[in-house]
Order: C-alpha cells, then structure tokens, then sequence
C-alpha cells in the first residue's frame, strides 16, 4: 500500500494550479519535489477534473511530453477485448509511469 495522501495532495495542486493557467515544466517539478522517490499512490485519488476536463494524470503528461501525449488521445493503444467498454488507455497511463518514474522517482 502506497503513500495516498500524497496523491491526493499532488491531485489537489496539480488541478488547481493547472486551472490557473499558470503550470509549466518548471513549476510542475517544483510542485513533485516533496513527492521524490515516494510510492505515491493513486489510491488517494478524488477524481478531481480541470475545467478541460483532465485529471492530473494527463496534466502531468500534456505539460511535460505534450508530443507523447497527443499521441497517447489520438492513438489509444486498443481496449482489452474482455472489456471492450472500458476507457482505460494503456499507452496514457504508460506515459504517466515513464514521466514520474524518469523524473522525480515515483515507485
């Protein structure tokens, strides 16, 4: 079990900041520099939703891999064929993995 309320703290900033229309590189390593080498878990997650209607996953991925991330919305890698209705985009959630772990050593 992971570090939840970390990740909900992270969601909290992310979002908000994110909405301000402020949120750069620069300020969003700032922000993950209490959560280094951390197992952050997204257990803590509320769900919470920009005005874009992004959560902070995908903030996190179009501010620092904006490339990558287009990629990951208009090339989902394909759904599971035992869930055909899920939303989950593994290529999203790879880049999620690569960026924390490369960048500020999430577990």
């Amino acid at each position: 079990m992971g570090w939840n309320s970390g990740y909900t703290i992270m969601e909290s900033q992310v979002v908000k900041i994110y909405d301000m229309g402020i949120l750069t590189k620069e300020l969003l390593n700032g922000l993950m520099e209490p959560f280094k080498s951390s197992d952050i878990d997204s257990g803590g997650s509320y769900d919470l939703k920009a005005k874009d209607g992004k959560g902070a996953e995908e903030i996190v991925c179009f501010v620092m891999e904006p490339e990558k991330y287009q990629d990951a919305i208009n090339n989902p890698s394909p759904p599971d064929p035992d869930y055909p209705d899920d939303p989950y985009n593994k290529k999203l959630d790879d880049l999620w993995h690569e960026i924390t772990r490369r960048e500020w050593k999430f577990w």
